[in-house]
């Protein structure tokens, strides 16, 4: 990726995030508007920034996310609800998700440590193409 394309997705997300944490800190909520947005703005700017493999990495990053949370948005009509069953307050308890966490942030470390490689070995085949091209 090109240095002012990794620019232009730098500035973009760090715009999102102050724009989500000032909304946030007014508010004391997220819109789903805004988490809807960002998600085609990221798609759309993988796609313009790296064409099909930018889009497949974006769209692996949506099925993720998808699969992660899914549970949640399925089962439960409200925060309360997930934060009731989370700590066992109420009939519908979750059967422990305390255990499912340490399999959560694993799965996640084990995902960035293979894109982390995968973009690694990226940005050095292309330097390498570069070096052979001069």
């Amino acid at each position: 990726m090109p240095d002012d394309a990794q620019l232009l997705l730098t500035v973009a997300l760090l715009a999102y995030a102050a724009t989500v944490a000032v909304i946030d800190l007014a508010t004391r909520r997220i819109p789903n508007m805004l988490t809807v947005l960002a998600v085609a703005a990221g798609l759309l700017l993988g796609t313009a920034s790296s064409g099909v493999a930018g889009l497949t990495g974006s769209l692996c990053g949506v099925l993720v996310a998808l699969l992660a949370y899914g549970y949640m948005f399925l089962n439960f009509d409200s925060h309360d609800a997930v934060l009731i069953a989370w700590y066992r307050l109420g009939e519908h308890a979750m059967p422990g998700p305390a255990l499912a966490l340490p399999i959560h942030y694993a799965s996640a470390a084990l995902a960035g440590c293979a894109l982390g490689i995968g973009w690694a070995q990226g940005f050095d085949t292309a330097r390498a193409r570069a070096l052979k091209d001069q």
